[in-house]
């Protein structure tokens, strides 16, 4: 009517598109319905949207930190040189301690060094009641080996005739002496400082400069008085060998014979039941460094045969490994409770013997540099434990 025609403006519901706006090669309206709903979901931008996921995925500070462990040979390795480190140092730092402070050792790293004391009246009684007691006991060295001189007034031992003229004193028949020579015996006197260990014991002699060392169990102090006293009375004997076998060792076993009948006896005495207690701990100490020390040995030697056994042959034995670290941390596991006992059986001995001494005033007690080492090995121990773990549950080595 205007001069114009309407178009048909029918739209399709689902494209939002006239039918003119279409593709126009398509014959078809239906037909080409058909292709552009094909087309708004299309498979290449689906894999480019995977791909997008995966890359994010292999981002370095996304990946699982158990995997990224195994299969490493660096990490595996310094895991176990670390663990084969602690062992090695801390089992030659405890060979060397237990077995310095003997006679035939040059070094002394003591447990616990004490020095007897006089400042208390109930120190000076103590004392003099021991000497006394020695000069009695003395009395059997005098019978074993002492010979009365030519005018029959003077007791003389030809092995101490030849020590003075060794010596080069003046007047070798005085020191020949048995009863001058008992005076010299200084097992009790202030001026020595006993340095225990496990198996023995170091005197040194203050007033003359040197240093004694004996076999004995250290750090049962009373065992080191009486070794140390009968030693030196086994001097005026003729055959001083035969005489520290006679005196000195007769003096420890009659001592320990005392405490075994108390105990059996069950007397209820606290300073009798004291001194049992602490001959028993002084014996269970060593004992525990040494199972200590074989554990760490054997370890010592499971360690490098994995490592060898991890460089010979690097892939495909994950599982021969891990049962080897297994048992190598099963007798890691007795390496740390005795490591542990004897840390707390030592310190519960100190904190006893230094209260005995504190309490009479009769000796000065003091940790030494031995005790210094079984603690460090005792906290080395928890370290590889630590270590053990954490090379067993990430499995590197795999």
């Amino acid at each position: 009517m205007f001069g114009y025609s309407v178009q048909n403006n029918n739209r399709n519901p689902f494209l939002g598109l006239t039918e003119e706006q279409g593709p126009r090669h398509a014959s078809n309206p239906q037909q080409s319905l058909h292709e552009l709903e094909k087309s708004i979901i299309e498979p290449d931008k689906i894999e480019d949207v995977s791909d997008t996921v995966t890359e994010k995925n292999d981002i370095p500070g996304k990946v699982n930190s158990k995997s990224s462990l195994q299969g490493s040979f660096v990490i595996t390795m310094g895991l176990f040189s670390l663990v084969l480190f602690f062992w090695l140092v801390s089992l030659a730092t405890l060979i060397v301690t237990m077995h310095s402070c003997r006679e035939d050792s040059i070094l002394c790293l003591p447990q616990i060094s004490f020095q007897l004391s006089s400042e208390t009246p109930i120190a000076r009684a103590l004392l003099v009641k021991a000497e006394q007691a020695l000069r009695l006991i003395s009395y059997i060295a005098v019978d074993l080996g002492a010979h009365p001189s030519e005018d029959g007034n003077v007791f003389v031992n030809p092995h101490l005739r030849e020590m003075a003229i060794k010596k080069n004193m003046q007047n070798p028949t005085e020191f020949n002496s048995v009863f001058n020579y008992l005076k010299t015996v200084d097992t009790l006197t202030t001026d020595n400082i006993f340095r225990l260990n496990f198996f023995g014991y170091c005197k040194d002699q203050l007033a003359k400069g040197s240093t004694v060392c004996k076999n004995e169990w250290g750090l049962d102090f009373v065992s080191v008085l009486l070794r140390d006293a009968g030693d030196q009375l086994s001097q005026i004997t003729s055959d001083p060998e035969l005489g520290r076998q006679l005196v000195g060792e007769s003096f420890v076993k009659a001592y320990r014979g005392i405490l075994k009948q108390a105990s059996n006896l069950n007397l209820q005495d606290r300073k009798l039941e004291n001194a049992i207690q602490l001959s028993r701990v002084s014996k269970i100490i060593p004992l525990l460094v040494f199972i200590t020390c074989i554990s760490k040995a054997v370890d010592t030697v499971l360690m490098i045969v994995v490592m060898g056994f991890y460089i010979w042959k690097r892939n495909g034995h994950a599982n021969i490994i891990t049962i080897l670290l297994n048992v190598v941390f099963g007798i890691h596991l007795i390496t740390l409770i005795t490591g542990f006992l004897s840390v707390v059986l030592e310190t519960e001995y100190f904190i006893k013997l230094s209260a005995i001494g504190e309490q009479t005033g009769i000796a000065v007690v003091v940790l030494d540099v031995g005790s210094y080492v079984v603690f460090a090995s005792a906290f080395a121990n928890v370290i590889v434990c630590f270590l053990l773990l954490i090379t067993i549950s990430k499995r590197p080595y795999s």
